[in-house]
């Protein structure tokens, strides 16, 4: 049994612990390393994950909207800080430049949930990219520079500041993540050039109604162009009323999309640290092999590893230079 997960706000709550007025330029660091502690409070730990098996995990930087614009660059700024005071010395980044020569061993992935740090500055993207991130997710639900996230209701797509930050990211060999994602920014986006593209935490829409998740025709595209979708634990996203939302139900989103033709394109990307409400006997990375074991009851054994790590690695060996 392997894991790959797509998405986690461990950063997130790393910066929390360190007080939320805290910019990069602080030199305020949490009391003790909660990712490594015995008893971390955090879905996701260097216990969970070594526990689980989970050979690459996929980091978020994620900034609050309630911080102004000011100072959302200072923020992620600490959030990346955060990252290798605390995470990545103990699982060290993927060698992007060598991405095809994975190690089966703990390696992580460091990516931008929403693009509001970068404010209008191309600039600031290509030095996202030398501090190590691979991915970005252009929105969170709200409008932002670059697109509308899928809460604005007038439903536009990239700005022309937008398709130039899409262009530099392909340019780069980054990854472009559509959760959050407005569906015309979907559509935008999908129409550049050579772009990389993923869900990395979305599901369906037709077995759960909510716009954070995907239609077909947005499933089809991600599959034509060989993308990866990571199904989320997020129970608002998994099934209504959410209060009744269960691991069994995370099982109907992975058969829809492997009828849709998307077996090869499937993945998980927990949202762990990031939600408030949680899947009853999946609220942490520890829960992983039981989640396997549920999926194996159903599934074969070629499939389920397809799922829990096999297509995960195989898109990232072949987007990330």
């Amino acid at each position: 049994m392997y894991w790959i997960d797509n998405h986690c706000d461990v950063l997130y709550q790393l910066w929390k612990r360190v007080k939320e007025d805290c910019s990069f330029f602080s030199n305020k660091q949490p009391q003790e390393n909660l990712f490594l502690s015995d008893d971390s409070p955090l879905d996701v730990s260097y216990n969970s994950l070594k526990y689980s098996n989970v050979f690459l995990q996929n980091f978020a930087i994620f900034v609050p909207d309630h911080i102004p614009q000011t100072g959302k660059l200072g923020v992620a700024l600490k959030q990346i800080d955060l990252f290798y005071q605390n995470v990545e010395p103990f699982v060290p980044l993927l060698s992007c430049r060598n991405g095809n020569k994975i190690e089966e061993k703990t390696r992580s992935v460091l990516s931008l949930e929403g693009g509001e740090a970068v404010g209008k500055d191309l600039s600031i993207l290509r030095l996202f990219y030398r501090l190590g991130v691979r991915q970005i997710g252009l929105t969170w639900n709200c409008a932002n520079a670059l697109a509308d996230g899928c809460k604005e209701t007038r439903n536009g797509g990239l700005t022309n500041f937008g398709k130039e930050f899409v262009k530099e990211m392909v340019r780069l060999g980054m990854i472009v993540d559509v959760s959050h994602l407005s569906e015309q920014g979907f559509w935008d986006v999908v129409s550049i050039p050579d772009v990389k593209v993923m869900a990395s935490h979305s599901n369906c829409r037709k077995i759960c109604d909510h716009p954070r998740n995907l239609t077909d025709d947005q499933i089809k595209t991600i599959i034509e162009l060989n993308g990866l979708i990571g199904i989320t634990y997020v129970p608002q996203f998994v099934f209504h009323p959410y209060q009744e939302a269960t691991m069994e139900h995370l099982l109907f989103h992975l058969e829809h999309i492997q009828y849709l033709g998307g077996e090869d394109h499937l993945s998980f990307g927990s949202d762990f640290d990031g939600m408030e409400n949680k899947l009853y006997g999946l609220s942490n990375a520890f829960d992983l092999p039981s989640f396997y074991r549920v999926l194996s009851r159903y599934f074969p054994k070629s499939l389920v590893d397809k799922w829990t790590y096999r297509n995960a690695l195989y898109f990232y060996k072949n987007s990330l230079r």
